[in-house]
């Protein structure tokens, strides 16, 4: 659709029209739908796009006994759940999280109401011997925003070289024409955009 020559000159325009800023930006990725696609159903077939160069996700486990520095025990989920502030600032400090099974419903009656609101709701350890690997996975994986005929996500930080985000900008638009009834005739236009810049065409 878009090849990746014309996405790293792309990059390269974005990068030198935006306006240096006093922190490093994220490359987000814009993708406008050419008429009304059902929302729902795409947002439960794309909960989230793993990337092949983006390891800025933060992924936390949720455990009965907590053993590691990235896990957190569900007895500090129902000291947490005593009050209003906590539960808002734990769904803030992590993208991913990573429950196991027995423990989801005891979650979803504790704090379930402040994570949902935010998509932070955990997903299910299917296997514990793919603990590891699916951290690593979620490490590189973003969440989409959906809203009306757009979809809008994080491609990387603009530090990252260009062939790096091209390539994950190309593997997003291939995730989402998969999932799309029409393919890429459901695709109006395509933009990236840094946190605070204006939008670029790219299709």
């Amino acid at each position: 659709m878009i090849a990746e020559k014309t996405i790293i000159e792309k990059l390269k325009e974005l990068k030198e029209k935006s306006k240096k800023r006093k922190f490093i930006q994220t490359v987000e990725l814009i993708v406008v739908f050419s008429q009304k696609v059902d929302t729902k159903d795409l947002k439960s077939k794309l909960q989230y796009i793993t990337l092949p160069y983006y390891e800025n996700s933060k992924v936390i486990v949720i455990r009965e006994v907590a053993k590691k520095e990235n896990e957190i025990s569900i007895k500090e989920i129902e000291e947490m759940a005593k009050s209003k502030r906590l539960p808002r600032k734990f769904a803030n400090s992590y993208d991913f999280a990573l429950a196991e099974q027995k423990l989801l419903p005891i979650i979803g009656k504790l704090i379930g109401k402040y994570l949902a609101v935010r998509g932070k709701m955990p997903i299910a350890i299917k296997d514990e011997k793919k603990v590891e690997e699916e951290i690593e996975k979620l490490k590189k994986s973003v969440k989409i925003n959906i809203k009306q005929n757009q979809i809008q996500l994080k491609v990387g930080k603009e530090n990252l070289e260009n062939e790096k985000l091209a390539k994950n900008i190309l593997s997003a638009i291939e995730q989402i024409i998969s999932q799309l009834p029409r393919k890429e005739r459901d695709i109006k236009k395509i933009m990236i955009k840094l946190t605070m810049s204006k939008p670029v065409k790219l299709y």
